[in-house]
């Protein structure tokens, strides 16, 4: 049978809840900061921040970089690099760089209480956080190819 007890983090006091409640509420405001560029880029990038001739605009405009993850732009040649199209898409254009983000801030922001109610060594924690990534992920590819 497994004991709870240890698990159970009764340390930290009052000040500790209010530091996890702010850190919550900061990674929800940068969440929402991601979603805002998302959609900026994706419905008002003429005339942006991000429409700039400073920036690469192959990584940055929605037109131009949704061929990055396909090797030479065609789609039939495959992937780029392993996982470009899917669990390692963040990395081939802005738009889905901020959604990669956006999605560990709000993972964050749903952890973070728990880290007060219940006591694991900090690599639990990464564990936990990875596995929950993992989950959000492979249940968005499946829901994907199924819609």
């Amino acid at each position: 049978m497994l004991e709870w007890e240890p698990f159970i983090s009764t340390g930290g006091g009052r000040r500790s809840h209010w530091r996890t409640a702010f850190f919550s509420l900061a990674m929800l405001a940068a969440a929402l900061a991601c979603n805002a560029a998302m959609d900026t880029l994706q419905f008002h990038f003429k005339g942006s921040a991000f429409d700039s001739e400073a920036l690469n605009q192959q990584w940055w405009d929605p037109a131009l970089s949704s061929v990055n993850k396909w090797k030479d732009g065609v789609r039939e040649l495959g992937e780029r690099f392993p996982l470009s199209s899917t669990a390692l898409v963040g990395l081939t254009d802005a738009w889905h760089f901020f959604k990669s983000l956006a999605v560990l801030f709000v993972g964050l922001a749903v952890v973070a209480p728990f880290t007060r109610l219940f006591y694991l060594p900090w690599y639990g924690w990464v564990v936990a956080a990875c596995a929950m990534l993992a989950f959000f992920w492979m249940g968005f590819e499946v829901l994907l190819r199924m819609l």
